[in-house]
């Protein structure tokens, strides 16, 4: 069983977010990112340390014996007519787990959710759990040396998954939900540092390309944000007659940021 694993910069999370958030471009992939994992930002800091050799060794051990195991010798059942590999199973424990996370997931959490899109990402969990807890359960046979059934300890290690595991989902997909705010500081960053005239159009900010400022919406979104708290005044131009050219919208400046400019 597939478990995809993503864990990339801030403004690589924003892309895909995004293109999942329109219903043409939304085809389910981003949802197949099961350990999506919001990468927080931490201050650079000096270290200067030796590996933990008793550590590394342990967590080679695992997956060395996990790579060239035998799920047979482990308790797994056999391969028949309706599974073509061996297989494990939850034991009786585990699986009264896993059916109060799944009533709790399909009756409560999925059917209260909002977002179309957290929606569709919580109804993969279900093949989210089991992987998670058959990972649990192999890593513990190799450090116990005893299979077996997959154990009620290794379902409750996965049901905890499954939740921080949400957490760091709804941050990501929360990147849709900033109403025009990245977009903006993306924009008020660039006016800062005097990357556009007074006069500026939309269609000069989206010549540039800078990230979070590629779409027309989220431009718009920025403009409108920024007018809102002062930094700009759009005016119309042209359009007023004969020889004028087609109407638009300019952006002035605010005197600060206007002198930047100029600077």
């Amino acid at each position: 069983m597939l478990v995809d694993l993503w864990r990339h910069s801030t403004g690589q999370v924003d892309c895909l977010p995004r293109a999942g958030a329109h219903a043409l471009a939304n085809d389910g992939m981003l949802q197949r990112f099961q350990l999506l994992v919001y990468p927080d930002r931490r201050p650079w800091e000096w270290r200067d340390r030796s590996p933990n050799r008793v550590a590394r060794e342990a967590a080679f051990t695992v997956f060395e014996r996990l790579a060239d195991f035998d799920p047979i010798d482990w308790g797994a059942s056999p391969a028949d007519d309706l599974a073509k590999f061996p297989y494990f199973q939850f034991s009786d424990d585990a699986q009264a787990v896993f059916i109060e996370w799944s009533e709790d997931m399909h009756r409560v959490r999925i059917p209260r959710e909002d977002d179309p899109i957290v929606r569709q990402h919580l109804s993969k969990y279900d093949k989210l759990f089991p992987a998670l807890a058959l990972i649990f359960h192999g890593v513990d046979c190799v450090i116990r040396e005893a299979g077996g059934p997959v154990t009620r300890i290794a379902a409750r290690q996965a049901a905890a998954w499954c939740e921080y595991l949400e957490a760091h989902a709804r941050r990501c997909y929360g990147l849709l939900k900033d109403d025009g705010l990245r977009a903006a500081q993306a924009l008020a960053a660039q006016l800062e540092r005097g990357a556009l005239e007074d006069g500026f159009t939309h269609r000069d900010v989206r010549r540039h390309q800078w990230r979070s400022l590629t779409a027309d919406g989220d431009i718009r979104a920025a403009l409108d944000w920024l007018e809102d708290e002062g930094w700009l005044r759009s005016e119309p131009s042209g359009g007023t007659g004969p020889g004028t050219g087609r109407p638009t919208l300019r952006y002035r400046l605010h005197p600060t940021l206007k002198r930047r400019s100029a600077a």
